[in-house]
């Protein structure tokens, strides 16, 4: 039976766990980072306690002389990360077999960083792409061994894309170890001259710009950062005010940018560079009024 180290976070390694588990031909070590308190995760990885081929583990530094003694105590066959946050470094990379293996959720060379899938999102890719790659000590710089890609619909939100992402990388990730483990599997080397890197985006990259969006371009940020997420926010007055959900319309209503718009028999919605966005789920923070015609959000 092979040995499988799987480092995880999230559901993207709970499907990939619960992907590998099925086939019970694997020697599985889950490692999670000792951080993790979500009640999701930990329901979940309880419903594997009584698989004697799954091994759970925590671990506070991925690099620890520690964890590299275990590592190569055990001596895994490869590596699996899946979402996992912390970097890793080459001894931790090279101590399996095979080494280690990312799942990336961007098309590589072009999106190579943090936050791939909302980044795909907000430039307004109609196609998402996903790529496991070989670790090495670069940022996403490895050797390419897997690529897949689905349509991204307009009125798909990141959740809906995260859910197709962790499907698609549970089969990808079988697909891999099966063309390892024939001596099939091919390793694409990655253009460098089209390779483009993006920043990890935190909450302060959330705010929406009305005057300098298009509706278009507003609708896709509202859906990138919508739920499990914060949400993309605007302003009214001083109130924060988070938007989860937008809707295009084909009608052309104009007028200042960030101004709110009720027009009879229609939804609410808000004036962008272009035109009209509709607005369906939004929240303030600390505000207990409603969006109403005639108010001007910044």
């Amino acid at each position: 039976m092979e040995t499988l180290f799987l480092y995880l976070n999230g559901d993207r390694g709970l499907k990939v766990l619960e992907a590998l588990s099925k086939l019970n031909i694997y020697n599985i070590f889950v490692f999670k980072n000792i951080s993790i308190s979500s009640e999701k995760v930990v329901s979940k990885l309880k419903e594997f306690k009584n698989n004697k081929s799954i091994h759970f583990k925590t671990v506070k530094n991925i690099n620890s002389k520690e964890h590299l003694l275990y590592v190569k105590k055990i001596n895994p066959d490869i590596s699996i990360v899946a979402g996992f946050s912390q970097i890793f470094n080459d001894e931790i990379i090279n101590a399996p077999k095979f080494g280690t293996i990312n799942l990336h959720a961007g098309p590589l060379p072009k999106y190579r960083g943090g936050s791939p899938l909302n980044w795909q999102i907000i430039n307004g890719e109609k196609i998402i792409g996903l790529s496991i790659i070989q670790m090495n000590k670069g940022i996403d710089t490895g050797e390419v061994l897997c690529q897949s890609s689905f349509e991204l619909k307009i009125s798909e939100s990141i959740l809906d894309v995260h859910q197709k992402t962790n499907l698609f990388f549970s089969q990808m990730v079988l697909d891999v170890l099966n063309k390892i483990k024939n001596k099939s599997i091919i390793f694409l080397k990655q253009d460098e001259s089209k390779a483009t890197y993006w920043h990890q985006r935190s909450d302060l990259d959330g705010k929406i710009s009305w005057k300098n969006m298009t509706a278009l371009q507003a609708h896709n940020f509202i859906r990138a950062l919508s739920k499990p997420y914060n949400g993309s926010y605007t302003f009214y007055l001083n109130h924060k005010l988070r938007i989860f959900s937008s809707k295009l319309t084909t009608k052309f209503f104009h007028g200042s940018p960030g101004r709110v718009v009720k027009i009879k028999d229609e939804k609410l919605l808000v004036i962008c560079a272009d035109k009209g966005l509709y607005i369906e789920e939004y929240k303030f923070e600390d505000y207990s009024g409603d969006l109403i015609n005639g108010m001007h959000l910044i």
